[in-house]
């Protein structure tokens, strides 16, 4: 879906969404990197949707993508 709509728009940055994704931790932060990944490898910057109480509410965002721009 993102190679076919990401080359529609101009801007910088491409968004992922992530905050409605319920699965395990390790699962959504590998679903959170990849997806960041991809992104990057289509030219875009990811962001996404959460703040840092929902990446870890300890605060210990180790090993997601320290690179995403997050909307919270």
């Amino acid at each position: 879906m993102f190679e076919e709509f990401v080359p529609l728009f101009r801007g910088p940055a491409a968004h992922f969404g992530a905050d409605e994704y319920y699965q395990s931790k390790e699962l959504w932060k590998r679903f959170f990197n990849e997806m960041a990944a991809h992104l990057r490898s289509l030219g875009k910057q990811p962001r996404a949707w959460g703040g840092f109480t929902r990446l870890s509410p300890t605060g210990d965002t180790t090993g997601f993508d320290p690179d995403v721009v997050i909307n919270s």
